[in-house]
């Protein structure tokens, strides 16, 4: 019924739209403004038009009875705004910066005259306060963006945002808890949640990072809304062919012989761009294309030295596809029309190359998609708009190996390196299509002005997600380790060990771990905000949102079953904020502002739905013939009743479970509430304080109801691996588990075997139930709690621009992801099934930095240069030491007796915090990028040479270490815990060059 309710409430929307119900768009600004004789009275009747330098997108309007006008829809851009009236002296205002999202605010003064004379111009305040909203964001324009050395990666752009990265905006649980819009229309990736598209950096007008005090109209995100606008036409013919190149040869190196390091071996991009008219003032055009091909050497640490780090002769590469088309219409003077396609391919070669693994163990990606936008503005007066917008997508993400689907992989047990094919071949098919309207209605009641936004949107998904295991299983050797034996050869398994087990075994396998997910969803919501300006001074901000989400599964895995409802839920989010003018003069705002806003739906939320069939579970299987006159053939496949002949069970994992039912299911969100203070300091100068407090509500987590009583814990266990040598904990000393939690079925079969275990005899059997009821639903001990002070400067002059920002941030939790399902360590079903996954997990989160300073600084400088400048300081993230449970490498001793390894069966692969939760951290670094470019005047085109240099002070600054215990080599330094993955890339220089008109 729920369904039908949001169908009537939907319609109902929409039949408001007709009726008086922000009025900036997700790729639109406003302009509003007064116009007013000398003495400050209002002068109605005047007429305003606005337009860019060239004359383009021309708009008019004429001020009312209180001097007041408005304009809608503007076209993101640098503005000229002129008024007249008869008996007056024309006024203009340039330089007025209308952005996306925004509301730009002027003030035109005509002087009395009883000839005509020469109109009086002057300059906008390049940065203001806007004293109707308790939004803070950032944007970042065009031309600064040009200036400054970035990524040619769009969402990196996100770094230039204080106290947020690409991951982790505004304490938002990874790139899923945000919301991603590309020209205010919804790009989210319906499976995993996150950005599905990567736009061509170059396509880029502007990008906002919001969502702090935002208003109703906003939602479906726990982090951050990334709003991307792209570039539009004009009356004026524009045009680009650029260039980028990187080449190992030109950069310094700092990658270690005894550390797991690669670096871009070379990278080169084409781009290029055109943009005019194709009727003057009417309808205008953007194009765009990209090639662009990168390719990533890898050290070669089982060969290279300290005094010659050598690579692997193989390289992994990328090869981007970006193309784009927009045409603006300005069909008449109340209706605008947007339409745009575009391509976004990606794809790559031997994909997680490493120095320990065959080439042949990685894998190619194959990621083709389409997408398309179309909307419709319309104005019906100076109080009244409307917009209409639909979206989609449609692609592919896809995993592929080398060496076909029906070959095995072989991996060395207990230790790096995995050779003749990849584990899986995964394909996924993401898709989406989506609706928003909005309807705008600016009134008054009595002396109190509403700006009331009513509206809907809606987003279909579609997922389809499959994953098989190559050759239908998977090896495990070990090297046989005996002296004169043969080197391991992966292909021989005569060269194999034995595993330890004390029953001649000599391989061992998994079996199982296939994915057929086939889900939809829907995100949907109502919402009605309104910016009331209660006094010249007071502005209270309250809005309404109502969400909607459901999720539906065609069971998988040859079910051959119909599709199903697997979750719905609705709620509604109150929205209440307030800004007061403090000096009267709209350049001093107190702002507050309390919200709550929903995480929105995707399918890895509800993938273990009761009946969705889309796992199987992994098991292992030894092949244990004592004698050894029978070899396996890794060459081929074998059939389940193979199977069942030749191998021996060793037990299951239970990493995918499905839940018996929903239980309190509700979407989750954050309570957030935002305090601020911003102030224009000067017409080019302008500072904000802002205190941010978000508190995560209705996590939902997969949860064991009897997990209290199903395991049994073990005290003091020391880890050894399969020589019998202690495993070497986080501080070299052996490792020993303060605890460890076995299933009681696991205890309750190895007791009636007759196995000894300390503390236990037979008779406990009784004792030893294990019921698992496995629920999916709000989980009240799943905690997320972030706090962040924020302190930005940011200026604009004539000739440059800068922004500085200092935050100051906590996060702690014991949740990383936007539900409980995923285990922050090794495999599993989450800490609220696995109690391992409870050790220690509550503490400081990673992914973010205590302290953080960021500074840009862009403009023109002496002998027509022209460049910028990104400074960075970061404290240093979190980490943890892990260990994850791995029966097959490793015995487990506890009182000295060697507890049987199929005690373990069902915790395989479960991970463990040895320490709380972020109580190790990473040291602090500092990095400074320039950026330098000249531009040369050719005729009629400029030629435009540069030079971008990231970490021009060659920090080598390590950024992550392997935190597990696992897989040690004492032979291999890069093996061991602590080793080196990740430092700050080297001084690295890109060149680039543009012919532009």
């Amino acid at each position: 019924m729920r369904h039908v309710l949001l169908s009537t409430l939907a319609a109902a929307a929409l039949c408001a739209l007709a009726s008086p119900a922000r009025a900036q768009t997700g790729e639109t600004g406003l302009l509003e403004g007064r116009v007013v004789d000398a003495k400050g009275a209002p002068l109605p009747g005047a007429q305003v038009r606005l337009a860019l330098p060239d004359g383009s997108y021309p708009r008019l309007t004429t001020s009312g009875t209180d001097g007041q006008f408005r304009i809608n829809f503007i076209v993101p851009g640098t503005y000229t705004v002129t008024a007249r009236n008869i008996g007056y002296r024309p006024a203009t205002v340039t330089g007025v910066a209308i952005r996306a999202t925004q509301r730009a605010a002027v003030t035109l003064t005509l002087e009395a005259t009883a000839v005509e004379i020469a109109e009086i111009a002057v300059q906008a305040s390049p940065v203001a306060v806007d004293p109707t909203t308790t939004e803070f964001g950032v944007t970042l324009q065009d031309k600064e963006r040009e200036l400054l050395p970035t990524a040619r990666n769009a969402n990196d752009l996100v770094a230039f945002t204080p106290g947020a990265r690409p991951g982790q905006v505004y304490g938002g649980s990874t790139a899923q808890a945000n919301l991603f819009q590309f020209d205010g229309v919804t790009v989210n990736q319906p499976g995993r949640g996150g950005s599905f598209l990567l736009p061509n950096v170059d396509w880029i007008q502007s990008i906002e990072v919001k969502g702090l005090g935002a208003g109703a109209e906003y939602g479906n995100f726990q982090g951050g809304l990334v709003n991307v606008v792209t570039k539009s036409g004009s009356n004026t013919w524009q045009g680009a062919l650029r260039t980028f190149y990187e080449n190992a040869s030109l950069n310094a190196e700092n990658v270690n012989a005894f550390e797991q390091g690669s670096e871009t071996a070379n990278r080169t991009e084409v781009n290029a761009e055109i943009r005019g008219p194709i009727v003057r003032d009417k309808v205008f055009f953007y194009l765009s294309g990209q090639e662009a091909y990168t390719h990533t050497r890898v050290v070669d640490a089982a060969n290279a030295t300290a005094g010659d780090v050598t690579f692997l002769g193989t390289q992994a590469e990328r090869h981007e596809q970006k193309y784009y088309g927009k045409l603006t219409w300005q069909a008449t003077a109340k209706d605008i029309f947007n339409g745009a396609v575009g391509i976004d391919n990606v794809f790559r070669q031997r994909i997680g190359l490493s120095a320990f693994d065959a080439v042949d163990a990685t894998y190619r990606g194959d990621s083709p998609s389409v997408f398309y936008n179309g909307s419709w503005l319309r104005t019906f007066d100076p109080s009244k708009f409307l917009e209409v917008k639909l979206s989609g997508y449609s692609g592919d993400d896809n995993e592929l190996p080398y060496n076909g689907s029906d070959r095995p992989a072989v991996k060395i047990l207990g230790a790096p390196g995995q050779f003749r094919n990849s584990f899986y071949t995964r394909r996924n098919s993401p898709k989406s299509f989506g609706s928003t309207v909005n309807f705008d209605w600016f009134t008054n009641t009595g002396s109190v002005a509403h700006h009331l936004k009513l509206g809907g949107d809606a987003t279909f998904g579609w997922w389809r997600e499959r994953r098989t295991r190559n050759g239908g299983l998977t090896w495990y050797g070990v090297p046989d380790g005996t002296t004169g034996a043969p080197a391991f050869d992966p292909a021989n398994p005569a060269t194999w060990g034995d595993l330890g087990f004390g029953d001649g075994t000599y391989a061992t396998t998994d079996w199982g771990g296939r994915i057929d997910l086939n889900a939809r969803t829907l995100n949907a919501a109502l919402f009605l905000q309104d910016y009331i300006q209660v006094t010249k001074r007071l502005a209270v901000n309250p809005g309404l949102r109502y969400g909607y989400w459901r999720g539906r599964i065609t069971p998988g895995n040859e079910a051959g079953t119909a599709a199903f409802t697997a979750v719905t839920s609705h709620a509604v989010d109150p929205r209440l904020g307030a800004t007061f003018d403090l000096t009267g003069k709209g350049d001093f705002v107190a702002k507050a502002h309390f919200g709550q806003y929903r995480q929105s739906l995707f399918a890895f939320m509800f993938d273990r739905a009761p009946g969705g069939n889309v796992f199987t579970n992994i098991e292992y299987w030894d092949w244990a013939n004592k004698d050894k006159t029978l070899l396996p053939d890794v060459n081929r496949q074998y059939t389940i009743a193979e199977r069942d002949q030749l191998f021996t069970p060793a037990g299951g994992s239970s990493l995918f479970n499905e839940a018996n039912r929903f239980q309190d299911y509700r979407q989750p969100y954050i309570n957030q509430f935002v305090a601020g203070l911003e102030k224009q300091l000067t017409r080019h100068l302008k500072a904000e304080v802002v205190y941010v407090n978000r508190v995560n509500k209705n996590v939902i987590a997969l949860r064991d109801l009897n997990v209290a009583t199903n395991f049994t814990v073990f005290r003091n266990v020391s880890v050894l691996d399969l020589n019998g040598d202690p495993v070497a904990g986080p501080n070299g000393a052996p490792l020993v588990l303060d605890s460890i939690f076995v299933r009681n079925d696991d205890l309750r079969r190895r007791l009636v075997a007759g196995n000894t275990i300390p503390g236990f005899t037979q008779a406990d059997t009784a004792n030893l139930g294990f019921n698992q009821d496995l629920v999916i639903g709000v989980e009240p001990k799943a905690k997320r709690k972030f706090d962040q002070l924020q302190f930005v400067l940011s200026g604009a002059y004539p000739t440059w621009q800068f922004n500085l920002g200092v935050t100051v941030t906590r996060l702690e939790g014991n949740l990383f992801t936007v539900n409980g399902y995923e285990s922050s360590v090794g495999q599993g079903n989450g800490p609220f099934v696995e109690p391992n996954g409870q050790i220690n997990y509550y503490g400081k989160l990673q992914n973010y930095s205590p302290v953080e300073l960021k500074l840009r600084v862009s403009g023109n400088l002496k002998w027509g240069l022209e460049g910028g400048a990104f400074l960075t300081y970061f404290s240093g993230d979190r980490y943890t030491p892990t260990y994850a449970i791995n029966r097959r490498a490793n015995d487990f001793v506890v009182d000295g007796v060697t507890l049987p390894s199929r005690l373990f069966t069902n915790v395989d692969g479960q991970g463990i915090l040895l320490e709380r939760k972020g109580d190790r951290k990473y040291d602090g670094y500092g990095q400074l990028d320039l950026r330098l470019q000249k531009a040369i005047n050719l005729r009629s085109f400029q030629w435009v040479v540069g030079l971008e240099a990231f970490n021009i002070f060659n920090a080598g600054t390590v950024t992550e270490v392997k935190t597990s215990v696992n897989d040690q080599d004492p032979g291999v330094p890069s093996t061991l815990y602590g080793a080196t993955l990740f430092r700050l890339p080297p001084r690295t220089l890109r060149l680039n060059s543009q012919l532009r008109f």
